[in-house]
């Protein structure tokens, strides 16, 4: 049966015209500034507002000195779960300090306090291997979990975020999981706000879990967060009233509450379906969002199951929310993913530039009021496209190599050129052999059309070669 509601408890243009530019993110100073910055730093004109360590290293236990200045001196985890050991100290952990771990650490590890705009605190996995949990602190803000690799097959959640804001969870790696992350409400009274969750590697276990939830990420109620270049793989089996298993899963906590969850931007992923399930499975189950939902330029794979189930579910949302769903590529082979969008009423869908691929699974269902253009729908479950702008109805996309999933265009695909131009808020596109996590991201072209769906034919962008003769001409 279809799954509809879940408990409440929880520069492209193609190869042939102008090449698209590779996104950067630069960070430089300018050499007079940092000249003069050094200067005045030596002579004592700026004040310190911390004298919190800058790095501090821990391991399982202390290790030689146990002073925490590298692995070889580490302090033991549980130093990092002691309030007394955070604040401006010499010494202590506080806003701009960097927490290594080392080696192979088991502790659940709490944050005790908060960074600052411009130096959060950081805790970083580089190396070293993680077989706990981490909570990020009761409404603390202004921290990073960065670089962390879990234990093959962890159980539990991998990172808990309590209230707070400005948080940022980066480059992790977590395989055979049951749990992922889970955005959470600090005392029934403030949801987390302005997060994160980036360009991670998230897998859950193929076992079966039984009558049992478990979802990749999570939120009970949070506002601004950004789901961004993310890999998440569903793999999870079990059945029952309670085995409803999402890649994104979003609901209001029941009872004493800050809020619903809100404003949410969810773009350039690779979620992937691929479960022996067919019941309750879903890329995203979308429960009592507000605001806008923006979901675009994403790749949503159906591999294996959900069959009987959904791709994107959306239910007893707030009637003034709108889900602007833009430019993502969804594909669904034989054996998964049925009603690759279902979407419920109340609020508004707004459906552009996508690729929908299928065999014999409904494509759009449900009752929420979608207003539709220039989107490609192939398959034998097609929605009408009679008179609507741009739709393409029953048209092969023309993938690369849609058997080996490579769904980028062929050069005579004909969803090259076909879509709207949408403006520079969605103004990127993964690039021609993108990967996950952190694919290739280019910029799409600010005059002509777009190519639809989430993958361009361009692989990054061309550089000219240096003029060899120049000539002045008055």
């Amino acid at each position: 049966m279809l799954k509809k509601l879940k408990r409440l408890h929880l520069t492209a243009t193609p190869a042939n015209g102008k090449p698209e530019s590779k996104r950067t993110r630069l960070s430089s100073i300018a050499p007079v500034a940092a000249a003069v910055g050094a200067a005045l730093l030596a002579v004592g004109y700026f004040q310190t507002a911390s004298a919190s360590a800058t790095a501090v290293y821990l391991g399982q236990a202390a290790a030689g000195t146990g002073d925490g200045s590298s692995c070889a001196n580490a302090r033991a985890a549980s130093w990092f779960n002691s309030a007394s050991n955070w604040g401006t100290g010499s010494g202590q952990i506080g806003a701009g300090t960097t927490v290594y771990l080392c080696g192979t650490v088991s502790t659940s590890l709490t944050f005790q306090g908060s960074g600052a705009a411009g130096s959060p605190v950081t805790l970083d996995g580089t190396g070293a291997t993680y077989n706990g949990g981490i909570s990020t602190g009761n409404n603390l803000s202004w921290w990073r979990v960065q670089n962390v690799t879990w234990s093959t097959a962890y159980t539990g959640y991998l990172v808990t975020v309590v209230g707070g804001s400005n948080g940022v969870i980066n480059h992790n790696t977590a395989d055979n999981i049951q749990h992922g992350i889970f955005l959470s409400q600090y005392n029934g009274a403030v949801i987390p706000s302005n997060i994160t969750v980036s360009n991670n590697w998230l897998r859950q276990t193929a076992a079966d879990l039984g009558n049992t939830q478990h979802d990749v990420i999570t939120t009970e109620g949070s506002t601004n967060v950004v789901i961004d270049g993310n890999y998440l793989e569903l793999r999870t089996g079990g059945a029952g009233d309670q085995a409803h298993n999402d890649g994104i899963q979003t609901y209001q906590k029941g009872g004493a509450s800050g809020g619903p969850p809100s404003n949410w931007t969810i773009r350039y992923n690779e979620i992937v379906m691929n479960s022996a399930a067919t019941n309750d499975r879903s890329w995203m189950m979308l429960e009592n969002l507000k605001g806008t939902i923006n979901i675009h330029d994403n790749l949503l794979l159906g591999l294996q199951g959900a069959t009987n189930a959904n791709g994107i579910a959306a239910d007893s949302n707030d009637p003034g929310v709108v889900f602007n769903i833009f430019n993502n590529t969804f594909v669904s082979k034989p054996n998964a993913s049925n009603n690759q969008l279902n979407l419920y009423s109340p609020g508004v869908a707004n459906l552009r530039n996508n690729i929908f691929s299928a065999t014999w699974q409904t494509m759009l269902s449900g009752d929420m009021t979608v207003n539709r253009d220039h989107n490609l729908w192939s398959g034998s479950n097609t929605p009408s496209c009679s008179g609507l702008a741009g739709e393409l109805c029953g048209i092969d996309p023309l993938f690369t190599d849609l058997t080996n999933n490579n769904f980028t265009p062929a050069d005579n695909s004909p969803i090259l050129l076909a879509g709207a131009n949408l403006g520079t808020t969605f103004g990127k596109v993964l690039a021609k052999g993108a990967t996950w996590p952190q694919p290739l991201e280019l910029n799409r072209s600010t005059t002509a059309n777009w190519t639809l769906g989430a993958l361009s034919n361009v692989a990054s962008a061309v550089s000219l070669p240096a003029p060899t003769s120049l000539r002045v001409v008055n």
